[in-house]
């Protein structure tokens, strides 16, 4: 085919090199990445493609943006090193030249998805690549001093798309805002505030004041719950569990579905239905997304241009040699002073009404994971007391954050107005390092109380309730049904009971019969369900076709776990766990799914 066109015909114009070939260069990252930004865009739809590493809209211009800057850096190099070739050469370089930038283009979108190995996505972008090289290579080549004076339109293009994604999602917000019914007179604002892998035991009463003296001074007005519980130990499903009152195994905002249930109710869209304004504010930007948990939020805030960077295939391809020379991108992202700034431009921008604002405060977990993982290979991990270090210096962090934001509210006139719940999403495990720790460390690894037992505390707004601590087992997916409640919503009680909660001038009934809670855990091969019953907490294992239990007494110690042989109790536990999982063959063994890396999520 190359011969219906001569090759003379690739020289027309002047030899390609130098500017000529970087304007190409540029021209062909813009259209790779124009691709790419399309598939990731899509993808959003699946929730199971890319689970932790969705992108806004955002990517239809950063992907672009991204790829000619890096495609205009290898034209650039290519030049250089043709350099020697060119006069013997010239013709035959300029096509090879061509077909490098042609197999990169095509590259770009096959192995974004990373459906395909990587080695058989690089070999089904060879043959289109020599296919369009031999039939349309000189012609590319004669094409390029057209690309050069046209490369203006690459940045026009870049800030059209740029202005479309941003109006297409303030519009998407005006509509749904226009939308709404108008709210009851007199409604209270919530402002639920998550701190992503805070421990319980960071509240513990010997560290009080030491390091949350502003969450510390909240307990003076509202109830602290000494044994909230969540329904997992790593983020998705348990704070999706906050948003939506059902377990994991309900609302399906678990691994390996990932997809929350399309027939539940949120607790924003039950709020939007009344009148309410409904914000997220978010710096997990692994799985708390508009894309996992944003269903009835009209503004949804998480996602930095560099977290869109780090989805990109250029970036993956670099991402090893980073990690190795230190630079790992785990342990970063939006922190709570951004996070404070855009839930205070949310409140201001909708004053004329009630606010549902869901704030995901990273720092701590980024703090753990930056002085875990951001150090060369070739220098040891840091020990559990280092690592504890940067964990409690952050969450003294959040904490002032926390002081200023109640501040702010408190100068725009609407904290009196306002019912507060703070609570964690899980815990972390330091592992044997750090006494009573159990293994394996991290989160999401297993459901040990260092990663389950978590922080809660409602305030209610000013003059409607008094202090009071509660302290038997409860779980934080009694969270949406304690805030509808509380607010006056009708069918309050859909999200299930809420939890006990001191009002002005009188306490919360206690439950005739022990309180519990359940947790769970599916997450690739680890395969586990728990339940606090009072002062016990049963764990049960399951790995390939064996199963184990495990008793503790949690009232030995308040920070420790001492196993127990007590055959009568145990089996009347798991009698419980598995009405309360609806028998076991409803729930779904994952085999030796592979597991992703949970990073800061």
């Amino acid at each position: 085919m190359a011969s219906e066109f001569p090759l003379e015909a690739a020289t027309a114009g002047g030899p390609l090199r130098g500017w000529r070939l970087v304007c190409g260069g540029i021209w062909a990252g813009f259209l790779a990445g124009a691709a790419e930004g399309v598939v990731l865009a899509l993808s959003r739809a699946v929730p199971t493609i890319l689970a932790p590493y969705k992108v806004p809209l955002d990517v239809l211009w950063i992907a672009p943006v991204a790829n000619a800057v890096v495609f205009g850096a290898i034209a650039a190099l290519l030049s250089l090193l043709s350099a020697p070739w060119r006069q013997r050469f010239q013709r035959r370089v300029e096509l090879l030249l061509v077909g490098i930038l042609t197999f990169g283009a095509l590259a770009i979108p096959l192995i974004t998805l990373e459906v395909l190995y990587l080695p058989s996505a690089l070999l089904l972008a060879v043959g289109p690549a020599v296919a369009v090289t031999r039939a349309f290579g000189a012609r590319l080549v004669a094409a390029s001093t057209q690309m050069q004076r046209r490369i203006a339109l690459v940045p026009a293009g870049v800030v059209v798309m740029a202005l479309l994604t941003a109006g297409y999602e303030r519009g998407t917000e005006w509509q749904m805002m226009r939308a709404l019914p108008a709210a009851a007179t007199g409604a209270k604002n919530v402002l639920v505030l998550v701190l992503d892998t805070v421990r319980r035991d960071r509240f513990a009463r010997e560290l009080r004041g030491r390091l949350t003296p502003n969450i510390d001074s909240l307990l003076g007005a509202g109830t602290w719950y000494r044994q909230a519980w969540s329904t997992s130990s790593w983020s998705l499903p348990s704070q999706a569990s906050i948003l939506t009152g059902l377990y994991p195994h309900q609302h399906q905002a678990d691994w390996p579905d990932i997809g929350m249930s399309s027939t539940i109710k949120t607790l924003p869209e039950v709020l939007a239905e009344n009148g309410y304004a409904t914000g997220a504010f978010s710096g997990n930007a692994a799985w708390i997304v508009p894309e996992h948990v944003g269903r009835g939020f009209a503004r949804f805030e998480v996602y930095r241009v560099i977290d869109v960077v780090q989805r990109l295939v250029g970036y993956r391809t670099v991402k090893p040699v980073l990690r190795a020379l230190g630079f790992h991108d785990a342990g970063f992202g939006k922190q709570a002073p951004a996070l404070r700034s855009s839930l205070l431009r949310f409140v201001d921008d909708y004053r004329d009404r009630p606010f549902f604002a869901y704030v995901c405060m990273m720092d701590v977990n980024q703090a753990l994971h930056r002085r875990m993982l951001s150090h060369p290979a070739w220098e040891e991990d840091p020990n559990a007391a280092k690592v504890l270090a940067a964990y409690d210096s952050a969450l003294r962090k959040v904490d002032d954050e926390i002081g200023t934001m109640l501040s702010e509210l408190r100068a725009r006139g609407v904290l009196d107005n306002t019912m507060i719940v703070i609570t964690s999403d899980h815990g972390e495990s330091f592992g044997a390092e750090h006494a009573p720790d159990h293994e394996p460390t991290g989160h999401g690894s297993s459901l040990y109380p260092e990663q389950t037992r978590v922080p809660l505390t409602v305030v209610l707004p000013k003059g409607a309730g008094s202090p009071g601590v509660v302290d038997y087992p409860v779980s934080i997916r009694a969270i949406a049904s304690t805030i509808t409640q509380e607010l006056g919503i009708p069918h309050a009680q859909r999200f299930g009971d809420p939890l006990p909660v001191y009002r002005s001038g009188r306490a919360p009934n206690v439950p005739d019969t022990p309180a519990s809670a359940l947790l769970t855990l599916r997450y690739a091969g680890t395969y586990e369900d728990a339940l606090v019953k009072d002062r016990m907490f049963l764990l049960r294992r399951q790995h390939d076709s064996t199963e184990t239990s495990e008793l503790y007494d949690l009232t030995v110690d308040p920070r420790d776990t001492r196993e127990l042989d007590d055959d009568e109790t145990e089996r009347a536990l798991e009698s419980q766990l598995d009405r309360l999982l609806m028998s076991r063959a409803g729930v779904k063994k994952l085999g030796g799914t592979p597991r992703p890396s949970l990073g800061s999520e």
